[in-house]
């Protein structure tokens, strides 16, 4: 829901921003080509998908912005004298005096080796135009490509199983068989300062349905007092399902250790996030190591039973 609210904040920015760029390159183009530049700019800024800026571009082929360089008024490409002043606005051949142009090396009408020489109008270029239609271009894509990244892929549901809090030793009386898991034992003896531990490890059962993924974990809390735990599935946009677990409890010095088992099913599960009195601190998350397996609490408690 965040990274949605961030993204539609970022995207709602970039149309802002394309909306004053459009609408000042318009302004300026057509108030430079004679053109009514305050209609023009309402049509492009506010007619959706771009239309008005596509029907300006449409609209402004025939209009020039040259100006004579002696007096300055709005000229036609294809006029050779400035009907205001007289000016030339073409280069001419220096022996058949026909127009040519400035990047020609011989006169196509005498044949005369032309030299190299600056034309009396010099086209502006539009450096405008590439950043409004690269804007244009690149907004839809975007737009496209938020739509698909914040709808998440089909996750094909989950289910999530969490038993506790136990003491070590009631969990081990519940299930004698957790007494063999020397992953989990060892991890036991490591969780000595006061704070939040979870082991976790990602499991790949067969069944009638096909592979489904199961995560399996233990979460021991040291350290604290009249604890509680939550947890619950979370589908992110590649269509995992992460493990969401928040532990509360009031700390206290010296109070015994309890542990929660937790298990999460899904087509493809994602990694826990583990979270204690809302924050992250005092937390230790510890994947197990490839070639390890952790013991499943509750099958082994349903086959015992």
């Amino acid at each position: 829901m965040r990274m949605t609210v961030v993204l539609l904040a970022g995207f709602g920015g970039l149309v802002l921003l394309s909306l004053v760029l459009i609408g000042v390159f318009v302004w300026r183009d057509a108030k430079a080509r004679g053109m009514n530049a305050a209609g023009w700019t309402l049509c492009a800024v506010f007619l959706p998908m771009f239309c008005g800026l596509a029907l300006y571009l449409i609209a402004r082929a025939n209009r020039s912005a040259d100006r004579c360089p002696g007096c300055r008024q709005r000229i036609s490409p294809d006029f050779v004298i400035c009907p205001f002043c007289g000016t030339e606005l073409k280069l001419r051949c220096p022996s058949c005096k026909r127009t040519v142009e400035s990047n020609w090396k011989l006169c196509p009408s005498c044949g005369t080796e032309l030299p190299q020489r600056t034309p009396p109008v010099v086209e502006k270029k539009e450096h405008w135009l590439g950043w409004v239609l690269a804007m244009s271009i690149l907004l839809p894509l975007m737009l496209i490509g938020m739509l698909a990244f914040s709808s998440p892929l089909d996750h094909g549901g989950f289910s999530t199983v969490q038993d506790g809090p136990h003491t070590i030793e009631e969990l081990f009386a519940l299930q004698p068989e957790l007494a063999k898991d020397t992953a989990l034992n060892e991890w036991l003896g490591e969780c000595q300062e006061d704070g939040a531990y979870l082991l976790w490890d990602r499991q790949t059962l067969a069944g009638k349905d096909g592979e489904k993924e199961t995560l399996v974990g233990y979460l021991c809390l040291r350290g604290y007092t009249d604890a509680e735990l939550d947890s619950d599935g979370d589908a992110n946009y590649w269509g995992r399902v992460g493990l969401k677990i928040d532990v509360t409890g009031t700390a206290e010095d010296g109070s015994e250790p309890v542990i929660w088992f937790i298990r999460l099913r899904a087509d493809r599960v994602g990694k826990p996030v583990v979270t204690l009195n809302g924050n992250d601190e005092n937390v230790v998350v510890e994947d197990l190591e490839d070639g390890q397996t952790l013991t499943d609490y509750i099958d082994f408690y349903l086959r015992a039973e």
